[in-house]
């Protein structure tokens, strides 16, 4: 292979397809070989304890709508799974359709919808940093190369004898098919009426890596990915980014779902007042579990509390969250709702999802959001 850059580009433009070529915003060459060594995106080099991610209402509620493939209608006739939102108050909706690409059928739709859930979503939301990463929020669906290693480290998942594994490998493959197979289609109704639309992919797969002789993926092969322009299609929600810590990556997607659900959706209110009350989070646990996409066990209510405050408990030592405490009411209602949790009397999960808890943002939060001041007209 020479080592001349501009012939290194040329066959890069030969490879991609039509549309990638003369973007200029190739940031890797497209083939490592099987013994080359390439540097991994800038992203892992630099190896940050946190990462910025799109904290915007659309990219929240795809993010939601990405989690639970219970949520999707079938529909084998058009081969076609859909989830709707219809958001509250007239402010519109939110849908999120896969169909098969090129030549698949109605069993990749089916296997799409099977690898839903927080891994899906992990990967998601590292292939949003890198675009943040590599291009800015303005030109963040400009294309970017990956590699599935790539994303694994982003995440902070585990190796076994200095590698992933292949089934790391294989499943991180899965989510980027998934995530080509999804469009979204969107009217929101944002402040002061405006009235915004959207649809597009949710990401598209421009390139993909040569797997070995074996047939098997090493990790190494880069992917060219473009995430969709339903990112820019909304000026005023471009710019809402917000620094999370990788420990919520890190965590288990099974046995720790609360600390991760809870650690993502604080994130983005700590984003939200980070700016005002202090950085300040005041939020009823009722609201905190519905947008941060946890069930309750209502035959199992008093489980499900242990289970969540050992999980908020498990934040503040990681340093995901700061301190946090229960809101109590100074008056009589107040004290009485108090007892009926601590007691589980009568209709105390009605109280304990009313109940308000105070969220102070930790010290990196802090600190990364006094370095970024708040863009003028940007709203919350």
């Amino acid at each position: 292979m020479s080592n001349d850059p501009m012939q290194q580009a040329e066959k890069v433009d030969s490879l991609l397809p039509l549309q990638f070529v003369g973007i200029g915003a190739v940031s890797m060459p497209p083939s490592r070989g099987r013994h080359k060594h390439l540097s991994p995106t800038p992203l892992v080099a630099r190896d940050p304890s946190e990462i910025n991610v799109r904290s915007d209402q659309l990219t929240s509620r795809i993010l939601l709508g990405l989690l639970d493939e219970k949520k999707y209608t079938r529909r084998m006739e058009d081969h076609q799974a859909e989830y709707a939102l219809t958001l509250p108050k007239d402010r519109g909706y939110v849908s999120i359709l896969f169909s098969p690409l090129h030549g698949e059928s109605w069993e990749h739709v089916l296997a799409s919808l099977d690898v839903l859930g927080d891994e899906l979503v992990d990967t998601f939301l590292v292939l949003l940093a890198v675009a943040l990463d590599t291009h800015g929020t303005k030109q963040i669906t400009r294309p970017f190369a990956i590699t599935p290693d790539d994303i694994l480290a982003i995440c902070q998942k585990k190796k076994s004898k200095g590698s992933y594994s292949s089934q790391q490998r294989q499943n991180v493959i899965e989510h980027l098919h998934a995530l080509a197979r999804a469009s979204v289609r969107a009217k929101l109704t944002l402040y002061r009426a405006k009235e915004r639309q959207v649809e597009s992919p949710l990401l598209e797969i421009l390139l993909t890596g040569q797997i070995d002789e074996c047939k098997r993926y090493t990790g190494s092969e880069l992917w060219y990915l473009k995430i969709g322009d339903w990112a820019t299609m909304i000026p005023e929600l471009q710019y809402q980014t917000a620094a999370m810590s990788r420990k919520v990556l890190r965590y288990h997607a099974r046995e720790q779902r609360h600390e991760k659900r809870l650690g993502h959706y604080l994130t983005l209110l700590y984003r939200i007042n980070a700016y005002k009350n202090e950085g300040q989070v005041k939020v009823s646990m009722g609201v905190l579990l519905e947008q941060a996409g946890i069930m309750p066990d209502l035959d199992h209510p008093g489980r499900t509390q242990e289970a969540l405050e050992s999980a908020l408990k498990q934040l503040h030592i990681d340093g995901v969250i700061g301190p946090f405490t229960p809101l109590v009411e100074n008056s009589s209602r107040g004290r009485e709702a108090r007892e009926r949790i601590e007691q589980h009397a009568y209709h105390w999960w009605d109280d304990y999802q009313r109940q308000r808890w105070l969220f102070e943002p930790p010290g990196y939060l802090r600190t990364a959001y006094k370095r970024k001041p708040r863009k003028p007209g940007v709203p919350d």
